[in-house]
Parts: structure tokens; sequence; C-alpha cells
């Protein structure tokens, strides 16, 4: 679950002096800041003084680095200096959540709802989650005749879910969409029938959540999945995939961390951690990750590739290049890595060796991969005056459908601009805008043809 933490309203008291003034202030402050580290100290000094905001202001401190324990003690203080404080049993309760205390949370935000009725449909949806978590355990194992029969069912509810994807991929109609994911909820519902224990139909469920886009539920039989099997590391990577979908960065980085320790050697724990450090800012850190990933897997070019990729958005394109040539000299024929030195070179404006890339790229046939190699081609054969072929591949591309119809007409405006038919140039602008108004190409082009 999200964070879900209620925000304690500021106290002053006139009557303390000026320099306790200052600390409850500037814990207040800090805290509002996400200044949590520095908070500690400052909170802890706040509470010899004011009981109230110190400790307030510590459980948030702690809650925000995501030290649940220290957070449940902070708040549990405050509950024993006003068993009225709907707040502080709120954010205990929270807290306890997180912790994977779900008896303790479901009895502190039953508490919170009780004192104020107010609030109690903003806990709910959590306290119904943390009921439901509770009533599984503790875990008990179901005989080998009842698990397998219920693994079955949950097998076949997978085979569906994937089959569902393919639906959505191919277009199909919504009504054919609805009527496989009711077949997939029945199976689902039949594995967890047989086996409540089930951690694998927990986790197919949050499948099926994500891909109608219900992400509070699926956070939900995510926790679920982990709250039976603690030890699964894919448990904990499928949960922060989600997280970072949500931008909850620093819960996606916890639940990476949780399964990098469960199994360290899968590079993609490593991927998946970077790339939620980098969308939080934290580049050091994530390319620290990317770094790992190589030196476990020295062989991977998957993982030159990523760290390429990093380069690029750090605009460092030595360093991206020579990623991009060590995943080519392990792997010659990966689609993957030959798009994105294509790309590269496209970039730097060597439209001869990205041709030469691109090609290959195409070559090997790569689902999506090979479509999107078709476009970047084009891109290059713009970049050397060969229209016609440019024109060729981008007509290959679109039918594809792998390719954003807005980066179609940008292109091809581009061309038509480079061709003199600026009237031409300006419709394919335009009907690039009206798909994606934000697409920098058709932007650009339309002021080039002014």
């Amino acid at each position: 679950m999200k964070k879900s933490f209620l925000i304690i309203g500021c106290i002053f008291v006139s009557s303390i002096g000026l320099m306790a003034q200052d600390s409850i202030l500037l814990c207040q402050n800090q805290v509002r800041a996400k200044q949590y580290e520095t908070a500690l100290k400052t909170c802890q000094d706040a509470a010899k003084t004011n009981a109230q905001i110190g400790n307030a202001g510590l459980g948030f401190a702690y809650a925000g680095l995501l030290d649940w324990a220290n957070a449940v003690k902070a708040f549990t203080i405050l509950i024993d200096a006003d068993p009225r404080s709907f707040e502080a049993f709120a954010n205990r309760g929270s807290a306890n959540f997180n912790l994977g205390n779900y008896k303790a949370a479901y009895d502190d935000l039953s508490q919170a709802a009780r004192i104020e009725p107010r609030v109690a449909a903003r806990l709910q949806p959590q306290i119904a989650a943390a009921r439901e978590i509770a009533e599984l355990l503790p875990i008990k194992k179901a005989p080998t005749d009842v698990e397998r029969r219920s693994l079955q069912a949950s097998l076949a509810a997978n085979d569906l879910l994937i089959g569902r994807s393919v639906k959505k991929l191919n277009k199909e109609p919504q009504a054919n969409i609805d009527a496989l994911d009711r077949q997939i909820s029945d199976k689902i519902d039949e594995a967890i029938r047989i086996n409540k224990h089930n951690a694998h139909a927990y986790s197919i469920r949050a499948g099926l959540y994500e891909a109608q886009g219900v992400n509070a539920k699926a956070l939900v039989e995510h926790t679920k999945a982990i709250a039976i099997d603690p030890r699964s590391d894919s448990n904990f990577h499928r949960r922060g995939q989600l997280y970072a979908k949500m931008k909850n960065y620093p819960f996606a980085i916890a639940d990476f961390t949780k399964a990098i320790e469960l199994a360290g050697t899968q590079t993609v724990y490593y991927n998946s951690r970077s790339d939620a450090y980098e969308k939080s800012g934290q580049m050091d850190k994530a390319l620290q990750d990317l770094t790992r990933a190589i030196e476990l897997q020295p062989r991977n070019a998957f993982a030159y590739n990523m760290r390429a990729s990093f380069y690029q958005r750090r605009n460092d394109s030595a360093k991206e290049l020579t990623d991009l040539n060590k995943a080519i000299e392990l792997d010659p024929k990966d689609a993957n890595v030959r798009l994105s030195r294509c790309q590269y070179y496209n970039g730097v404006k060597k439209f001869t060796e990205a041709i030469a890339d691109c090609t290959i790229s195409i070559d090997q046939k790569s689902y999506i991969i090979s479509d999107l190699a078709v476009f970047e081609r084009a891109v290059a054969y713009t970049g050397l005056k060969k229209y016609a072929l440019a024109i060729a591949d981008l007509s290959k591309a679109e039918s594809s459908g792998m390719v954003s119809n807005a980066d179609i007409f940008a292109q091809r405006g581009i061309i038509l601009t480079a061709e003199g038919k600026k009237a031409e140039a300006k419709a394919a602008f335009d009907d690039a805008l009206k798909v994606d108004p934000k697409n920098q190409k058709a932007l650009d082009g339309l002021k080039n043809i002014k």
C-alpha cells in the first residue's frame, strides 16, 4: 500500500522559550521539506519540550525513511499521551501495515475510524486490506494434492492473462477483453477456494488488476502474495515494479532491495532498482546498480546496453558508445543493441553506420524491436537524402503498428520539407500534433517551414 499518513497540524506554544520554540518549528519544517534524517535529531530535541509535536515529527521522519518499527514506537508514545487521537491511531496503523503487522494495523485503523467517523470512508480501503491479509495468517501448509490442484488453476489463469495481453495488443473489442477477464477471475477464485494460501494466485490477480488499471487493488494482492511467501524475491520485484509505475520510488526501491537481498545474483533486480534510483534523482546509486549488474554478468550484452542507455540520458556519448560497442562485441546479432547503436549514430549524424546497424536489427526479425529499427533506418535514409528509401521504410513502420503515428507523421513532414513540399509537410506536422501535441520533431518542423 502507498503511504497514507495524515498530516498533524502544527501546534504553537507561546509559553516556551525561544530556543525550544525554534526546535519545534524546525522539526515541523524539516519534516515538511522531507529532510527526514536531519529531522530525527531536531524532533528528538523538540520532544523534550513538546512531546506531541516532537514525537509526531519523529513518527513522520521515521516513516519517510521507511523505518516502520521506529515509526510505530513514536506514534505509540502519542497514543499513550492522548488515547483519543485519531491521527496517531491512523498513522500507527499505516506504519504497522507497512511493517507487516496486519492485525495490529486493522485494530489501529479501525480505532481511528471509530474516534473520528468523518475519516472512516478514507480509511476503509486500508482497513479492508489489513483485515483480508490478517485473515490469511498464520500460513498453514495444505496437503500436496490440494496445492497441486490450486496451482494448476492459477497457472491456467496466468495463461489466460497472457492471452489477454495478446488480445489487447491486437486491439480486439473491449467486450472480448471483458469476457476474458471474467474467465481469468473465475480461475483465480477457483485456485483460492482450493487453497487460500496459494501466493501465485494472488500474484496473478494483482497482474489482472494492473492490466485493468486498478493499481490500488493490485498492490493489496501483491502484498497478500508477499505475506504468504515472504521469501519470494519475485513477489517483491513485481510489487516494486508496480510502485515504480505509480511513481512511488522510495517504496519501489525498498522492494527491489528486498528482492536483491533474497536473490542477489538476479541482474534484472539491479536494473529495476537503478531505474527507480534514476527517476528519484539518485544518479550515483543508479549507475552503481547498472555497474553491479555488469559485474555479476560480464558476458551479458543486455547489461551493457542498459548502462549505455543511462549514459545516453546523461549526455555522456563517449561512455555510451563504449558500452554499446562492448555489447555488440559480446552479441553481434542482438537486435536491441543494434537498434540502440543505430539510434546513437543517428544522433551524431553518422547515417551510413546507423543504416548498417539498423539493417542487422531488422534482419533478426525480433518482435517490436525490428519494427522500431525500420523507423530508425528511415531517419538515417532521410539524413543521407535517400528520400524514396526513407518513405518506403516509414510505410513499413506505419503498417507494423509498433511506432507512434505522431513520430511517423513528423518524420514524413521532415522528408517533405527537404523535398520542398511545404504545404504537404505542414499537413504532416499538423497530423503529428493532433496525435501528440508535444511531439518535438513536429513542433520544430513547423518552425522550419515558416
